[in-house]
């Protein structure tokens, strides 16, 4: 039966409120209008609750989880919630009118790490620290492969897979709906799928469905092995414009990235001046996390005053122009959106894109020789947005065939069948896949694009031992060679390079 898309709204419902009298909240000058204020973080303590070190009363506050009326007593510790009500930021109090608190995952382990650190769920590599609230449970040697979980975490970013829970809890196995939540990216019509934090979403049994890139959804449905998520509700989540003047603070991931003046933390609207941004402008980044405090204008758009990065990621141990690699047909090209699709993925062009043809045949090559169908390799890494900026686009008139050569960061991997994603691409093995561990070859170099890599001798492993080692650290660049069948590349080598994506 087909299902329909729902929209609800989830946090900052825009309040005029009013200040109380007789709670000390009566003198709120620095709150806002009437003291309006948005607080978003994880619950860090009760007696009222505590959210990013302001304590709030909760008396007559409602309280809304997973999007149904529920109570305070509902709270954990670790929950990652939104509060809207009056606020001094000076006192560090408040009196919260509405919590509002929605599961980041749930569903199924796939996947516990031997060290007891790190589990994976929904394509996610979770990792749990001494400082995650733990209920049903607690130690992670606990739980077993097939446990239903929760997970509270900061929002997930495009780029996705690797995140630090603030609240796990175990639930009883009847609780078969997986659900995520993040936003929309690579979305395909014809093959009515995208994606969310590299996990791949198929929305055929949905109708009436109005989708774009950069929506934020709740995907409810089934995680079913070796194919894309089957999406049975899909939910928007809306933000409706904050008053002008209400005081913001937030900890939280960088959810969108243009530039400094215009991207998202946590889904909402943000910008940094010009001094700020100099003093960031090294480490903030999509999916880096971040403490902000400010003020809204009139759009509602949050004008930060201060900001604090916790956290940046970002691939080491080679140049930053290698990092991602794709080698196939050239499926599209929107030149006004600067957008080409080599074998389904798309990459973005920018004015810092070189172009070659490696016969020769055309020297002054470039977008205006591009063909749909041509053999073409592009290499480059990713932009602030998460997007594939390609740096050198080469075209390779000599290669035949269904050969397809992929290189990126390791997604969605799933030990038991043997599979993972790369660059969004469904990566299967058979039989003959030869497996290569080059992880620590720490003088290894990378050849020219649209070379192919040839491992060096006796650094061959098992099938097991390449996806163990791929589940232990997942942000393992990975190399792939093969041909494709059906939009699915078989590969022919696998190689794990000595280059990992850094969280300090």
């Amino acid at each position: 039966m087909k299902q329909h898309l729902i929209h609800f709204i989830w946090v900052c419902i825009a309040l005029q409120l009013s200040a109380c009298g007789g709670d000390g909240l009566s003198n709120l000058a620095d709150g806002g209008i009437d003291g309006t204020g948005l607080g978003v973080g994880p619950i860090s303590g009760f007696g009222s609750i505590f959210v990013n070190d302001i304590k709030y009363e909760t008396e007559n506050t409602q309280v809304i989880i997973n999007g149904q009326t529920s109570n305070t007593d509902q709270l954990k510790l670790g929950m990652y919630v939104s509060v809207e009500g009056a606020q001094d930021t000076q006192a560090k109090t408040g009196a919260a009118q509405r919590v509002d608190y929605r599961d980041t995952l749930r569903g199924q382990v796939n996947f516990i790490s031997l060290e007891g650190q790190t589990i994976r769920i929904l394509g996610q590599t979770v990792r749990i620290t001494v400082d995650t609230y733990r209920y049903g449970f607690s130690d992670l040697n606990e739980l077993k492969v097939g446990d239903t979980v929760r997970i509270s975490s900061p929002a997930l970013s495009t780029l996705g897979n690797n995140i630090t829970a603030n609240m796990i809890e175990r639930l009883p196995n009847a609780e078969e709906t997986s659900i995520l939540t993040g936003t929309i990216a690579n979305l395909d019509t014809t093959t009515q799928s995208f994606f969310i934090a590299g996990l791949q979403i198929n929305f055929a049994d949905i109708d009436s469905l109005t989708l774009q890139n950069g929506m934020t959804v709740e995907v409810q449905g089934e995680a079913i092995p070796r194919r894309p998520f089957r999406a049975t509700q899909i939910n928007e989540v809306q933000f409706n414009t904050l008053p002008e003047n209400t005081t913001v603070n937030m900890v939280g991931n960088v959810t969108r990235f243009e530039n400094f003046q215009d991207f998202a933390v946590q889904y909402r609207n943000v910008r940094l001046s010009a001094n700020l941004a100099r003093d960031v402008q090294n480490v903030l980044k999509l999916g880096v996390r971040v403490r902000i405090s400010g003020q809204t204008d009139s759009q509602g758009i949050v004008n930060i005053s201060e900001i604090k990065v916790y956290e940046s990621n970002g691939l080491s141990g080679t140049p930053n122009d290698l990092l991602l690699r794709a080698s196939g047909n050239l499926y599209a090209v929107d030149l006004n959106k600067n957008i080409v699709s080599i074998s389904g993925i798309q990459a973005k062009l920018s004015p810092r894109t070189t172009y070659r043809d490696i016969s020769g045949t055309k020297p002054n090559y470039n977008t205006r020789d591009l063909r749909t169908g041509d053999y073409i390799t592009i290499v480059g890494q990713p932009n602030q947005a998460g997007e594939f900026e390609v740096l050198r686009l080469q075209y390779e008139p000599f290669v035949q065939g269904l050969q397809r050569q992929y290189q990126g960061l390791s997604t969605n991997i799933d030990s038991l069948n043997q599979q993972l994603y790369i660059l969004g691409k469904p990566i299967l093995t058979i039989a003959s896949t030869l497996y290569v561990d080059l992880s620590q070859l720490k003088d290894f170099k990378l050849p020219p694009p649209g070379v192919s890599i040839v491992p060096p001798r006796g650094n061959e492993v098992s099938a097991a031992e390449f996806f163990q080692r791929l589940e232990a650290k997942s942000q393992y660049l990975v190399n792939v060679l093969g041909g494709e069948q059906n939009d699915i590349v078989v590969a022919k080598t696998l190689i794990l390079l000595p280059f990992t994506l850094e969280s300090d």
